[in-house]
């Protein structure tokens, strides 16, 4: 089971990024005012980071917006089907120890930015359940990537970010 997490950023020190993070099972549950909740199990510490033409690699516990976000969560069960929810998620709590992920998140009805565009065009209603394989997009801003990495033996280059 996997859990994709994108997320974009934007000022001078700033660029939109896409951020990606694996994980295993999600359970959506109902919470207060039309609310919900998201809690994402076996969560990889480790995410990948798309900005412009580059891609790096970082410390989820680094660079998980504590800014509300619009995501796409998308669903893949055993027949491969998928279920694409478009929602704002806000206040994170990420235990590295338990490997968890959770969320608040509000279900969104339409999506007028750039980088979710993909993935906007095939959104679901919204219904809380248990899901075996997730991925979810955040869009939210990001430092720009510029020193303190380094390139891993297979090519790929891992970032810190203070």
């Amino acid at each position: 089971m996997v859990l994709s997490i994108s997320i974009c950023y934007a000022n001078e020190e700033t660029t939109t990024s896409l951020l990606t993070v694996s994980g295993n099972t999600s359970l959506i549950s109902s919470g207060d005012n039309g609310n919900f909740q998201i809690r994402v199990e076996n969560v990889n510490p480790n995410v990948t980071i798309t900005q412009t033409n580059q891609t790096v690699t970082g410390l989820l516990k680094k660079v998980i917006p504590a800014d509300p976000c619009i995501a796409a969560l998308i669903f893949s069960g055993i027949n491969e089907n998928e279920t694409v929810f478009l929602v704002q998620v806000s206040n994170p709590e990420y235990s590295s120890d338990n490997e968890t992920l959770s969320w608040n998140v509000t279900p969104q009805k339409f999506y007028d930015g750039v980088i979710l565009t993909e993935y906007a065009k095939n959104i679901t209603e919204f219904k809380p359940g248990s899901y075996p394989m997730t991925h979810v997009y955040l869009e939210s801003p990001l430092r720009k990537v510029q020193n303190g990495c380094e390139t891993l033996p297979n090519g790929e280059v891992y970032c810190t970010f203070d």
